[in-house]
């Protein structure tokens, strides 16, 4: 438990150094460039975010498979052998994305996906050595590959904001610089595995490459569909109206996302303590990481008020969309809930194909809404609406598969949390902000009250 806090601690630093930047970028960067000039850096951030399907989920397969073990004890000559050709297929996947960007694409987008080829190739690579090292629980390492990441980029991006030189296309190459640095240090913390020499036969590296992907592709197109279920819905707004209007709905979803970055640092760090835990402990860890999370994001909601403050004023060529932020911000407690404990559960009790279904059946949910809201009706408000309706779905049907799974109580847990948002929403939407921050802060003084029972036990099983 000492070294899972202290684990916990490394990746607090580490993530709230990530959501520094990424709050430096959100305000900074809007305000230095065009909205237009915004809306392309957000399709690139975008489009990125896919790209992890270029490694078949190799990756993710070595993550399920060695969570838990020891560095040491790895067979560096067969993680070596993998690592080759991963590269060398990172290699042909750029190219060819380099090329095809060349013929089909114009403009903005032909930069945008060719710079998409070189983030594909330097992004795959580095998760090899993000993954082993998050599943040999080398935190304090993954930490440092994290933080050069972001460090380098905020640097460079802020060089650029000083100078008045900031364009889309020089934020992203100092995305990919950061990427880039930060896999060269990755390949350091991992360098037997980069430099191991020793002989092992061409058929046991396949067979082992092949048990990775069987093993990870699952989870890899479960996190492509979840991705999707919100990303469908951008993509509609992508396509049926501009992208300055695109990149201003982006910006109020970022918002939330600062949230989620923090809130995975603590999923990384816990799924391999629970690896290691037995079952019973495993449940009531479960019963009490639920109670906490419920009080500590729905609280949380507050800072609605005055993120809307602070933006509203700093950067009032964004008002027109100003009201998204409302329903857009407490996507971060759903999405929190997911990361940390519905898919961290899932993976431990190798439940993969579960979060993939799930995923599954809320994209394609998310595609006929889609149609419906951006092609059909061509309402930007729904399909606002939407992104929160469909996140708010899945992890509704998450917490009812993992507490029967576990055999814990979940009824109450969901009823207080959705009616808690939707008094936040009316105050958010129907209230002046005066009253509503006073309404939602008595709210959260009753709910606190009614789960109070609940904290002091969950609170309990962590400190045992």
């Amino acid at each position: 438990m000492k070294n899972g806090l202290k684990n916990l601690s490394i990746s607090f630093v580490a993530n709230l150094i990530t959501i520094i930047v990424s709050f430096v970028v959100t305000l900074f960067l809007p305000k230095i460039i065009s909205v237009e000039q915004y809306g392309y850096w957000q399709v690139y951030l975008f489009y990125s975010t896919y790209v992890g399907i270029l490694h078949l989920g190799l990756n993710d397969g070595i993550y399920l498979r060695y969570g838990g073990s020891e560095y040491s004890k790895l067979d560096f000559e067969l993680f070596h052998g993998q690592f080759k050709l991963l590269f060398n297929f990172e290699l042909i996947a750029m190219l060819i994305l380099m090329f095809v960007s060349g013929i089909f694409c114009n403009g903005a987008y032909k930069y945008i996906w060719f710079s998409l080829g070189i983030c594909a190739f330097l992004t795959n690579l580095r998760y090899m050595y993000v993954y082993i090292l998050q599943a040999t629980n080398l935190i304090k390492e993954f930490a440092i590959v994290t933080i050069i990441d972001r460090i380098v980029f905020i640097l460079l991006v802020l060089f650029l904001c000083l100078k008045r030189t900031a364009n889309f296309n020089m934020v992203i190459i100092s995305d990919l610089l950061g990427r880039g640095i930060s896999l060269v240090v990755g390949g350091y913390f991992c360098k037997e595995v980069v430099l191991k020499c020793g002989k092992v036969e061409r058929t046991a590296i396949w067979k082992e490459i092949w048990k990775n992907i069987i093993s990870g592709s699952q989870l890899m197109f479960a996190n492509l569909a979840s991705s999707c279920i919100i990303g469908v819905v951008r993509y509609g707004i992508q396509k049926n109206w501009s992208v300055a209007i695109f990149g201003k709905v982006s910006l109020m979803l970022s918002l939330s996302n600062l949230f989620v970055i923090f809130i995975n640092a603590m999923g990384i760090v816990i799924y391999p303590i629970l690896r290691r835990t037995d079952n019973n402990k495993r449940n009531e860890l479960y019963f009490a990481i639920d109670k906490i999370l419920d009080v500590i994001l729905f609280s949380a909601l507050i800072l609605y008020y005055p993120a809307k403050l602070i933006i509203s004023w700093w950067l009032p060529q964004y008002s027109d969309v100003m009201q998204y932020i409302c329903v857009l911000f407490p996507i971060y407690i759903f999405e929190g809930k997911m990361a940390l404990l519905f898919n961290t559960y899932l993976k431990v009790y190798r439940k993969e194909n579960i979060i993939f279904k799930i995923n599954v059946v809320c994209l394609g949910i998310s595609i006929g809404y889609t149609i419906l809201a951006t092609y059909i009706l061509k309402s930007l408000n729904l399909a606002v609406l939407g992104m929160l309706l469909l996140i708010v779905f899945r992890c509704v049907v998450s917490q009812i598969y993992c507490s029967k799974m576990l055999k814990v109580k979940y009824k109450s847990s969901i009823l207080s949390l959705l009616l808690g948002l939707v008094f936040y929403l009316i105050c958010g939407v129907m209230i002046t902000d005066v009253v509503g921050i006073i309404l939602l802060f008595i709210w959260i003084i009753i709910y606190i009250s009614i789960n109070i029972k609940n904290i002091k036990l969950a609170m309990k099983f962590l400190c045992c």
